[in-house]
């Protein structure tokens, strides 16, 4: 699955550079005004694997546009990568209080909290992402997971079935990675082990094996081509390390 990753953000800088000026987003004589080239540079600095100087650049642009919620949600992921995690869900707050349908905000407070073992809170965020958002499939996912940790199996296993038939109808489908299929599969195999339903749960595990090892879903693949896409795949390579 990590391969998977590293492929596809290659993939997607490669695309994003070719398509990018470079003096607008990485030269250090930026334009002092320019709140969207600052914010451009955090970016690339996150995606280079350098938090603090990203960081440096959000709050370059929050000193010009205090509501800039990519700034906050951009500055949330670096925080993220230094460990300073009630920082980071600080950010994620100041942009739900500019914007309360930031669907990025919530996803990542809540993996955050999630990581945290605040479960309960986890849940919240991914219930106000689903929301705004019922096509989400990483928070269906992530939602399941965190269920699975408070020990409520069935309800996890509700969670991955809704990822199953998003994907059956593949209607406002959100993919974040590619890999949501083979996910679903996966976890509900493990929940369903948990309940001790063995033969079911191993039938789960063939069907992710079958799924990790064949091609990229096609409904939503597009949206990873963008720049929220490319930050959030980077974002989830840094989480699995």
């Amino acid at each position: 699955m990590k391969i998977i990753l590293i492929f596809i953000l290659c993939l997607m800088f490669l695309l994003f550079a070719s398509g990018v000026n470079a003096q607008n987003t990485i030269s250090s004589d930026i334009d002092s005004e320019g709140v969207e080239a600052w914010n451009n540079k955090g970016n690339m600095n996150y995606i280079l694997g350098k938090p603090e100087e990203a960081i440096q650049c959000y709050d370059k642009a929050l000193e010009i546009n205090p509501e800039y919620v990519d700034a906050w949600v951009g500055k949330g992921f670096a925080l993220y990568d230094l460990g300073r995690y009630e920082e980071e869900i600080e950010c994620y707050d100041k942009a739900l209080e500019i914007n309360p349908e930031c669907v990025d905000a919530w996803y990542n407070k809540g993996y955050t909290l999630k990581e945290l073992g605040r479960y309960d809170e986890a849940i919240e965020c991914y219930n106000k992402t689903l929301e705004i958002n019922p096509g989400y499939l990483g928070a269906w996912i992530d939602k399941g997971v965190t269920l699975e940790k408070l020990g409520r199996y069935e309800e996890a296993i509700e969670c991955y079935d809704k990822v199953l038939w998003i994907i059956l109808e593949e209607t406002d489908v959100r993919y974040e990675t590619g890999t949501e299929h083979a996910d679903a599969w996966y976890y509900k195999g493990v929940a369903l082990e948990k309940l001790g339903r063995h033969k079911e749960a191993m039938e789960c595990y063939d069907k992710a094996r079958e799924l990790d090892s064949t091609s990229f879903p096609i409904p939503g693949f597009e949206s990873i081509f963008t720049f929220t896409g490319l930050l959030t795949v980077s974002y989830l390579l840094r989480k699995m390390e």
